[in-house]
Protein backbone atom coordinates (compact mmCIF):
# COMPACT_ATOMS: atom_id res chain seq x y z
CA UNK A 1 0.00 0.00 0.00
CA UNK A 2 1.48 3.45 -0.64
CA UNK A 3 1.62 6.14 1.66
CA UNK A 4 0.00 8.83 0.38
CA UNK A 5 -3.09 10.00 0.28
CA UNK A 6 -4.22 10.93 -2.98
CA UNK A 7 -5.85 14.14 -3.19
CA UNK A 8 -5.00 17.59 -3.75
CA UNK A 9 -4.49 18.34 -0.21
CA UNK A 10 -1.34 16.23 0.51
CA UNK A 11 0.26 15.90 -2.41
CA UNK A 12 2.34 18.97 -2.19
CA UNK A 13 2.22 17.73 2.17
CA UNK A 14 4.86 15.50 2.03
CA UNK A 15 7.00 17.76 0.13
CA UNK A 16 6.44 20.55 2.61
CA UNK A 17 6.78 18.64 5.68
CA UNK A 18 10.26 16.66 4.29
CA UNK A 19 11.30 20.44 3.65
CA UNK A 20 10.91 21.88 7.35
CA UNK A 21 12.74 17.85 8.34
CA UNK A 22 15.45 18.53 6.05
CA UNK A 23 15.22 22.17 4.25
CA UNK A 24 15.46 19.83 1.20
CA UNK A 25 13.56 17.62 -0.90
CA UNK A 26 13.46 14.31 0.31
CA UNK A 27 11.08 11.46 -1.27
CA UNK A 28 8.58 9.89 1.55
CA UNK A 29 7.61 6.58 1.31
CA UNK A 30 7.00 3.93 3.34
CA UNK A 31 10.14 1.47 2.74
CA UNK A 32 11.75 0.37 5.29
CA UNK A 33 14.87 2.89 4.97
CA UNK A 34 12.76 5.58 5.72
CA UNK A 35 13.31 7.32 8.74
CA UNK A 36 11.10 6.61 11.67
CA UNK A 37 10.26 9.69 12.38
CA UNK A 38 9.00 10.27 8.88
CA UNK A 39 6.72 7.28 8.98
CA UNK A 40 5.22 8.91 12.04
CA UNK A 41 4.36 11.78 10.68
CA UNK A 42 2.82 10.19 7.33
CA UNK A 43 0.91 8.31 9.72
CA UNK A 44 -0.24 11.10 11.52
CA UNK A 45 -1.21 12.80 8.07
CA UNK A 46 -3.03 9.62 7.14
CA UNK A 47 -5.08 9.16 10.51
CA UNK A 48 -6.22 13.30 10.21
CA UNK A 49 -6.81 13.48 6.67
CA UNK A 50 -10.52 13.78 7.49
CA UNK A 51 -9.34 17.06 9.34
CA UNK A 52 -6.90 18.71 6.66
CA UNK A 53 -10.21 18.12 4.45
CA UNK A 54 -12.18 20.32 6.71
CA UNK A 55 -9.80 23.09 6.97
CA UNK A 56 -9.78 23.20 2.88
CA UNK A 57 -13.69 22.94 3.20
CA UNK A 58 -13.81 25.64 5.47
CA UNK A 59 -11.38 28.31 4.29
CA UNK A 60 -12.76 27.99 0.66
CA UNK A 61 -16.20 29.30 1.63
CA UNK A 62 -14.68 32.49 2.62
CA UNK A 63 -14.90 34.65 -0.80
CA UNK A 64 -11.82 36.93 -0.06
CA UNK A 65 -11.62 38.58 -3.26
CA UNK A 66 -8.81 41.45 -2.30
CA UNK A 67 -10.34 43.16 -5.08
CA UNK A 68 -13.61 44.17 -4.14
CA UNK A 69 -13.45 46.58 -1.56
CA UNK A 70 -17.11 45.14 -0.29
CA UNK A 71 -15.38 41.82 1.03
CA UNK A 72 -13.03 42.96 3.58
CA UNK A 73 -14.86 42.58 6.62
CA UNK A 74 -14.49 38.26 4.89
CA UNK A 75 -10.67 38.78 4.45
CA UNK A 76 -10.48 39.73 7.97
CA UNK A 77 -12.75 37.04 8.97
CA UNK A 78 -10.67 34.79 7.42
CA UNK A 79 -7.81 35.90 9.05
CA UNK A 80 -8.65 35.30 11.87
CA UNK A 81 -9.72 31.74 11.22
CA UNK A 82 -6.03 31.54 10.40
CA UNK A 83 -5.30 32.86 13.99
CA UNK A 84 -7.02 29.87 15.26
CA UNK A 85 -6.14 27.26 12.22
CA UNK A 86 -2.72 28.41 13.73
CA UNK A 87 -2.67 28.11 17.57
CA UNK A 88 -4.21 24.78 16.90
CA UNK A 89 -1.65 23.45 15.02
CA UNK A 90 0.75 24.04 17.98
CA UNK A 91 2.43 27.96 16.43
CA UNK A 92 3.00 30.64 18.77
CA UNK A 93 3.46 34.31 19.04
CA UNK A 94 0.09 34.07 16.45
CA UNK A 95 -1.11 37.53 15.42
CA UNK A 96 -2.77 39.76 12.84
CA UNK A 97 -0.97 42.49 12.02
CA UNK A 98 -2.47 45.49 10.22
CA UNK A 99 -0.71 46.57 6.72
CA UNK A 100 -0.83 49.91 5.41
CA UNK A 101 -3.94 48.47 3.19
CA UNK A 102 -7.51 47.01 4.56
CA UNK A 103 -6.08 43.83 4.06
CA UNK A 104 -3.74 42.07 7.07
CA UNK A 105 -1.26 40.03 7.29
CA UNK A 106 -1.21 36.74 9.84
CA UNK A 107 1.92 35.95 11.63
CA UNK A 108 3.32 33.07 13.81
CA UNK A 109 6.22 31.28 14.59
CA UNK A 110 7.88 28.55 16.58
CA UNK A 111 11.03 29.61 17.80
CA UNK A 112 12.69 26.48 19.80
CA UNK A 113 15.90 24.81 17.91
CA UNK A 114 18.51 27.19 18.89
CA UNK A 115 21.53 26.97 16.38
CA UNK A 116 19.58 25.75 13.84
CA UNK A 117 17.91 27.64 10.71
CA UNK A 118 15.00 30.04 10.65
CA UNK A 119 12.70 29.24 7.94
CA UNK A 120 10.23 31.71 7.23
CA UNK A 121 7.18 30.41 5.17
CA UNK A 122 5.17 32.97 3.09
CA UNK A 123 1.41 32.67 1.78
CA UNK A 124 -1.71 34.47 0.62
CA UNK A 125 -5.14 33.73 1.66
CA UNK A 126 -6.74 36.06 -0.75
CA UNK A 127 -8.17 35.01 -4.18
CA UNK A 128 -9.24 35.88 -7.88
CA UNK A 129 -12.49 37.05 -7.91
CA UNK A 130 -15.07 34.28 -9.05
CA UNK A 131 -16.59 36.02 -12.23
CA UNK A 132 -18.14 35.03 -14.73
CA UNK A 133 -20.01 32.58 -12.40
CA UNK A 134 -21.88 30.91 -14.89
CA UNK A 135 -18.89 29.62 -16.53
CA UNK A 136 -18.22 27.52 -12.97
CA UNK A 137 -19.16 23.71 -12.89
CA UNK A 138 -18.80 23.98 -9.01
CA UNK A 139 -19.63 26.62 -6.83
CA UNK A 140 -16.57 28.40 -6.70
CA UNK A 141 -16.84 29.43 -2.78
CA UNK A 142 -17.91 25.67 -2.36
CA UNK A 143 -15.60 22.66 -1.74
CA UNK A 144 -16.51 19.95 -4.47
CA UNK A 145 -14.48 16.55 -4.75
CA UNK A 146 -14.55 15.24 -8.50
CA UNK A 147 -12.86 12.46 -9.91
CA UNK A 148 -9.86 12.63 -7.41
CA UNK A 149 -9.94 16.16 -7.39
CA UNK A 150 -10.59 19.02 -5.18
CA UNK A 151 -12.69 22.31 -6.86
CA UNK A 152 -12.81 25.36 -5.72
CA UNK A 153 -11.65 28.82 -5.52
CA UNK A 154 -7.91 29.25 -3.68
CA UNK A 155 -8.07 25.45 -2.68
CA UNK A 156 -4.69 25.23 -5.10
CA UNK A 157 -4.05 29.25 -5.70
CA UNK A 158 -3.32 29.67 -2.45
CA UNK A 159 -5.66 28.46 0.50
CA UNK A 160 -4.61 24.88 -0.11
CA UNK A 161 -1.08 26.00 -0.53
CA UNK A 162 -0.77 27.60 2.92
CA UNK A 163 -2.56 25.19 5.41
CA UNK A 164 -0.08 22.16 4.27
CA UNK A 165 3.22 23.88 5.87
CA UNK A 166 0.63 24.54 8.91
CA UNK A 167 -0.51 20.55 9.02
CA UNK A 168 3.06 19.77 8.38
CA UNK A 169 4.09 21.63 11.71
CA UNK A 170 1.18 20.11 13.53
CA UNK A 171 2.15 16.89 12.62
CA UNK A 172 5.85 17.36 13.59
CA UNK A 173 5.24 19.13 16.56
CA UNK A 174 2.62 16.25 17.24
CA UNK A 175 3.60 13.25 16.99
CA UNK A 176 4.74 11.38 19.71
CA UNK A 177 3.58 13.33 22.09
CA UNK A 178 0.19 13.03 23.10
CA UNK A 179 -1.63 15.31 20.84
CA UNK A 180 0.55 17.91 23.25
CA UNK A 181 2.02 20.45 20.53
CA UNK A 182 3.71 22.08 23.76
CA UNK A 183 6.02 18.71 24.06
CA UNK A 184 6.43 18.62 20.52
CA UNK A 185 9.79 19.54 18.41
CA UNK A 186 11.25 20.57 15.16
CA UNK A 187 14.14 20.39 13.01
CA UNK A 188 14.48 24.05 12.63
CA UNK A 189 12.74 27.68 13.68
CA UNK A 190 9.77 28.89 11.79
CA UNK A 191 7.87 31.62 10.99
CA UNK A 192 4.53 32.46 9.09
CA UNK A 193 3.77 35.40 6.85
CA UNK A 194 0.45 34.96 4.91
CA UNK A 195 -0.89 38.00 3.23
CA UNK A 196 -4.14 39.32 2.05
CA UNK A 197 -3.20 40.99 -0.98
CA UNK A 198 -1.48 39.23 -3.53
CA UNK A 199 -3.79 38.88 -5.85
CA UNK A 200 -3.74 43.00 -6.16
CA UNK A 201 -0.05 42.72 -6.60
CA UNK A 202 0.76 42.97 -2.54
CA UNK A 203 1.02 46.90 -2.81
CA UNK A 204 1.42 47.16 0.67
CA UNK A 205 3.71 44.61 1.36
CA UNK A 206 7.07 45.94 0.44
CA UNK A 207 6.55 48.76 3.70
CA UNK A 208 4.95 45.85 5.69
CA UNK A 209 8.53 43.86 5.54
CA UNK A 210 10.55 46.99 6.19
CA UNK A 211 8.59 47.98 9.13
CA UNK A 212 8.66 44.36 11.02
CA UNK A 213 12.01 43.82 9.66
CA UNK A 214 13.53 42.02 13.14
CA UNK A 215 10.16 40.26 13.57
CA UNK A 216 10.49 38.73 10.05
CA UNK A 217 14.27 37.87 9.92
CA UNK A 218 15.18 34.30 8.44
CA UNK A 219 17.97 32.25 6.83
CA UNK A 220 15.39 30.81 4.28
CA UNK A 221 12.14 32.30 2.75
CA UNK A 222 9.91 28.97 1.64
CA UNK A 223 6.93 29.87 -0.37
CA UNK A 224 3.42 27.81 -0.22
CA UNK A 225 2.45 29.62 -3.03
CA UNK A 226 3.03 27.31 -6.18
CA UNK A 227 2.42 23.37 -7.23
CA UNK A 228 4.79 20.89 -7.79
CA UNK A 229 5.95 19.17 -10.93
CA UNK A 230 3.47 16.29 -11.14
CA UNK A 231 1.22 14.46 -8.78
CA UNK A 232 3.84 11.75 -8.28
CA UNK A 233 6.81 14.01 -8.17
CA UNK A 234 7.31 16.70 -5.61
CA UNK A 235 10.07 19.64 -5.50
CA UNK A 236 10.97 23.24 -4.93
CA UNK A 237 11.75 25.66 -7.56
CA UNK A 238 14.20 27.85 -6.62
CA UNK A 239 14.18 30.68 -9.26
CA UNK A 240 11.62 32.58 -11.30
CA UNK A 241 11.62 35.07 -13.86
CA UNK A 242 10.28 38.21 -13.22
CA UNK A 243 7.30 40.65 -15.14
CA UNK A 244 7.62 44.30 -16.04
CA UNK A 245 4.57 45.78 -17.45
CA UNK A 246 4.70 49.23 -19.59
CA UNK A 247 2.26 50.62 -22.22
CA UNK A 248 4.19 52.13 -25.68
CA UNK A 249 1.83 54.70 -27.90
CA UNK A 250 3.26 54.64 -31.50
CA UNK A 251 2.69 57.69 -33.27
CA UNK A 252 3.66 58.15 -36.75
CA UNK A 253 1.53 61.65 -38.11
CA UNK A 254 0.40 64.82 -35.47
CA UNK A 255 -2.86 64.90 -37.15
CA UNK A 256 -5.84 62.17 -38.54
CA UNK A 257 -4.55 61.50 -42.30
CA UNK A 258 -6.82 59.64 -45.01
CA UNK A 259 -5.58 56.23 -45.43
CA UNK A 260 -6.15 56.28 -49.35
CA UNK A 261 -3.94 59.18 -50.03
CA UNK A 262 -1.20 58.57 -47.71
CA UNK A 263 -1.22 55.08 -46.57
CA UNK A 264 1.15 53.99 -48.72
CA UNK A 265 3.82 56.86 -47.24
CA UNK A 266 3.49 57.62 -43.89
CA UNK A 267 4.45 54.50 -42.30
CA UNK A 268 1.23 52.82 -40.31
CA UNK A 269 1.63 53.01 -36.23
CA UNK A 270 0.68 49.03 -36.17
CA UNK A 271 3.07 47.85 -38.63
CA UNK A 272 5.43 50.26 -36.48
CA UNK A 273 4.69 48.17 -33.60
CA UNK A 274 4.60 45.15 -34.90
CA UNK A 275 8.28 45.77 -36.33
CA UNK A 276 9.13 47.37 -32.60
CA UNK A 277 7.96 43.96 -30.89
CA UNK A 278 9.45 41.44 -33.09
CA UNK A 279 12.80 43.67 -32.29
CA UNK A 280 12.79 42.84 -28.50
CA UNK A 281 14.10 38.82 -29.25
CA UNK A 282 16.59 36.71 -31.86
CA UNK A 283 14.01 34.90 -33.63
CA UNK A 284 16.49 31.64 -33.61
CA UNK A 285 17.41 31.77 -30.29
CA UNK A 286 15.07 33.57 -28.38
CA UNK A 287 17.42 35.86 -26.61
CA UNK A 288 16.49 39.03 -25.51
CA UNK A 289 18.31 42.05 -27.60
CA UNK A 290 17.24 44.70 -25.01
CA UNK A 291 20.91 46.40 -24.38
CA UNK A 292 21.73 45.93 -20.49
CA UNK A 293 18.73 43.27 -20.04
CA UNK A 294 21.01 40.35 -19.04
CA UNK A 295 22.94 42.83 -16.41
CA UNK A 296 23.15 41.54 -13.08
CA UNK A 297 21.66 37.89 -14.53
CA UNK A 298 23.76 34.87 -13.39
CA UNK A 299 25.19 32.61 -15.40
CA UNK A 300 24.04 28.70 -15.18
CA UNK A 301 26.66 27.23 -12.82
CA UNK A 302 28.12 23.60 -13.72
CA UNK A 303 25.81 22.41 -10.57
CA UNK A 304 22.71 23.87 -12.33
CA UNK A 305 23.28 22.48 -15.86
CA UNK A 306 24.13 18.61 -14.20
CA UNK A 307 20.61 19.13 -12.42
CA UNK A 308 18.96 19.73 -15.13
CA UNK A 309 20.72 17.12 -17.04
CA UNK A 310 19.30 14.78 -14.27
CA UNK A 311 16.31 16.13 -14.20
CA UNK A 312 13.64 13.40 -15.58
CA UNK A 313 11.20 14.98 -17.75
CA UNK A 314 7.89 13.01 -18.45
CA UNK A 315 5.95 15.79 -20.36
CA UNK A 316 3.13 13.33 -20.12
CA UNK A 317 3.24 13.69 -16.27
CA UNK A 318 3.53 16.89 -15.15
CA UNK A 319 1.11 19.47 -13.53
Amino acid sequence: RKCFWYTVITMNWSLLASALLLSLFVAVSCKDDTPDLLKRVMKYIEDHKGIYTHDIKELVEYPTVSADPGRIHIIREAAQWLVGRLNWAGLQNVQVIETEGPQPVVYADWLHAPGKPTVLIYGHYDVQPADPLDEWEYPPFELTFDDGHWYGRGVDDDKGGLLLPIQAVEALLKVDTDEDPARGVLPVNVKFLLEGQEEIMSPNLPAFLEAHRDLLSADLVLSADGGQISQWQGGIATGFRGVVGLQVNVSTTTTDMHSGKYGGSVPNPNAVLVALLAGLRDPLTHKVLVEGFYEGVAEPSEADRADLAAFKHKEGEEA
